[in-house]
């Protein structure tokens, strides 16, 4: 629109020059014929005619100005943009930055909602384990106390016989003789109580806190312990995991046959099925079924080194690469271990 009105000035200039040339010959023919008839209208109007053409000038003039006061007004206002422009960019730039801060915030805190589920369900686990620790403790206190006791009367009957001139030297040295096994008893009960203290994880672990026998022979346990959530059954998750419980993992084939071994595993009678090593316990407690008739072994991992991973059983599937499975809340799984009592 500037551009517009810049070109209409110009051709009013043009005009006016055009103007200017008008009446400079109208007075040169006035002067030339004086008064006559035919231009007394034209001369008498000449001096009207110049003095607007002077005012037309200097108004068009005053308007030239204001529209070069304009066009720098304009071109001021197009920098401040530009610079608003850049701004405007910057806080562009600011607000996707938030964004991806927010989006890293929200995965964080999903993740710390998840192990604090984890924690809350280890909580409950241990909470239930101090509860049948502190059952146990009160039935040895029970027992100390009975024990006590049984040795206060038989100190008691000791005085009696010793006061009675009939029941003769031989009922003493019965009685010493009991009284000696008493002191054992008691004896045996101190160091339980002793060995309880000192090993309050293996306790935590095995008296409820989520293993599950599956078989026994003797005087091996074999157990289903549950992995903790997170964990990727690659190689050595199933070591680890009955360690925590205070067990052994169960070797895959017999000693020095079998390259799965190694000094994290018990080789045990079940040891016998190196490429497959839960296959012996499957006969055992499924009636001879294989994994897919097997729900009591379902998610449950056997120790082998050097294969990429544990072996699991794991719908049906024996054998399972443990490097694909993680062990979850809706989906548990469990290591093979064993213990000797």
């Amino acid at each position: 629109k500037l551009i517009l009105l810049d070109s209409l000035l110009q051709e009013n200039h043009s005009a006016l020059e055009k103007m200017k040339l008008t009446l400079f010959l109208i007075g040169t023919l006035c002067v030339l014929s004086g008064t006559a008839e035919n231009f007394d209208i034209i001369c008498t109007s000449h001096p009207v005619m110049e003095a607007r053409m002077v005012s037309v000038e200097g108004k068009l003039e005053g308007i030239e100005e204001l529209l070069k006061q304009l066009v720098v007004a304009v071109q001021k206002m197009v920098k401040e943009l530009d610079a608003k422009q850049d701004i405007l960019v910057d806080i562009d730039g600011k607000m996707d930055e938030q964004k991806h801060i927010t989006k890293t915030v929200d995965y964080k805190v999903k993740i710390i909602d998840r192990k604090t589920d984890e924690l809350k369900q280890i909580t409950k686990t241990v909470e239930n384990t101090v509860l049948k620790i502190d059952e146990k403790t009160d039935e040895l206190i029970n027992s100390a106390s009975e024990v006590k006791e049984k040795n206060n009367n038989v100190d008691d009957k000791k005085d009696e016989l010793k006061h009675s001139a009939n029941k003769g030297e031989e009922k003493v040295k019965e009685l010493d003789i009991k009284m000696d096994g008493i002191n054992n008893t008691t004896e045996t009960v101190q160091v339980m109580v002793k060995e309880l203290d000192t090993k309050p994880d293996i306790l935590v672990n095995i008296a409820g806190g989520g293993a599950t026998e599956v078989y026994r022979s003797g005087n091996l346990r074999y157990y289903k312990v549950p992995v903790s959530f997170g964990t990727t059954m690659k190689e050595g998750a199933v070591p680890d995991t009955c360690q925590k419980f205070g067990m052994m993992a169960v070797c895959s084939g017999p000693d020095n046959e079998c390259g799965f071994n190694s000094g994290r595993c018990s080789v045990t009678p079940l040891s016998s099925h190196c490429s497959n090593p839960m296959t012996p316990l499957y006969v055992l407690i499924c009636n001879g079924n294989g994994p897919i008739n097997c729900p009591q072994l379902e998610g449950m991992f056997s120790y082998m080194k050097g294969w990429g991973g544990e072996c699991g059983n794991v719908g049906g599937s024996h054998c399972a690469s443990g490097k694909n499975f993680v062990s979850q809340a809706d989906t548990p799984l469990y290591a093979y271990c064993i213990r000797s009592v």
